[in-house]
Parts: C-alpha cells; sequence; structure tokens
C-alpha cells in the first residue's frame, strides 16, 4: 500500500498580501489572507510559514489561522502575538473552530475577551 500524500498549509507573499493557502490532492485553496506589514508579528508569535496538515501538527495549523484572521483586526500585533503565545493548545483549538464556524462573530468575541 502507497503512502498517502499529506498536504501543507504555506504562508506565501503575494501583491503585498500574506496569504495562508493549503497545497493538497494536487491543487491550491486559499484559507485565509492578511496584508504583509503583519508580517513581524506573525513572526513574534512564533508562527510558523509553513507546516504540514498532519494531526500531529495540528496546534501549528490553528495558531496560523487564528494569527492571520485577527491580525487585521487587533488594535495591537504585540497584543496579539504575547496572546497567542500563552494560548493553551485547547484554547487555540476552541477559537480556530469558532472562528471557522461563526467568522466575524469569533473574532469580535476574542478580541474583546482578550482585550486585542
Amino acid at each position: 500500500m502507497a503512502d498517502a500524500e499529506v498536504g501543507r498549509y504555506v504562508l506565501e507573499e503575494r501583491n503585498g498580501r500574506l496569504i495562508l493557502s493549503y497545497y493538497g490532492g494536487g491543487g491550491r485553496m486559499q484559507v485565509a489572507s492578511t496584508d504583509a506589514r503583519h508580517r513581524h508579528w506573525l513572526a513574534a508569535a512564533g508562527v510558523k510559514g509553513e507546516v504540514p496538515a498532519t494531526l500531529a501538527e495540528i496546534d501549528e495549523v490553528a495558531k496560523l489561522f487564528v494569527a492571520v484572521r485577527l491580525l487585521p483586526y487587533a488594535r495591537s500585533g504585540r497584543a496579539l502575538a504575547d496572546v497567542l503565545r500563552e494560548m493553551s493548545d485547547f484554547e487555540l483549538h476552541y477559537w480556530y473552530y469558532a472562528i471557522l464556524r461563526h467568522g466575524m462573530r469569533a473574532v469580535g468575541a476574542m478580541k474583546k475577551l482578550y482585550g486585542i
């Protein structure tokens, strides 16, 4: 039995935007994007630029997704980076799925709760 191809999440820069894309199954799908000026805060939060889409790396995928979705709306990139670094895996997964399911309502709730 051949090994199944594992996809990956990649943060790439195009036309002044940072785009989080999923590569797998012979194609590419854009997941989220933000302005390229936020690159510094992603690095400060400890977010990797490329993450394999495996269960072992789901924590990094959640952190990458939450960071990219929240940065355009955060008052301070530094505060967001601090919150993401200190957040437990459970909290990251909760907010990852809340943002997937509820979109901007979850982003607003997270901003208010953490004072971002």
